[in-house]
Parts: structure tokens; sequence; C-alpha cells
């Protein structure tokens, strides 16, 4: 998700089947882990602007 040698913003990596993601301005920090089909939702939702802050079901 960050740019190429960016380490202060989100970082995502891929782990078999799961997928990790921190922030990266806090790389000892807790590390959140996900399925495919959570992450899945995730993307989709943020996609159709389901986290906008004027979002309205």
């Amino acid at each position: 998700m960050g740019a190429p040698g960016q380490t202060d913003g989100p970082q995502v990596a891929f782990v078999g089947e799961y997928i990790a993601m921190r922030n990266g301005a806090d790389p000892d920090g807790p590390v959140l882990v996900f399925t495919e089909g959570e992450w899945e939702a995730f993307r989709l939702g943020a996609q159709d602007g389901e986290f906008d802050l004027d979002y309205q079901p």
C-alpha cells in the first residue's frame, strides 16, 4: 500500500494464505492478520466507499 521505500504508512504482506498489515511508523506494534476472505471484503468495502466519512447505507 505504501510506495517502495516508504515506511511510515500502512504495510501489507501476503504470508501464505493470510494477509498481514501493520503501521510502518510503529513496526514493533501490533500486526493485524486477515484471511483472504476478510481481506477481500475489506478491499471491496473500501472500493465501494463504505469507509468514507459521508457513507450512507
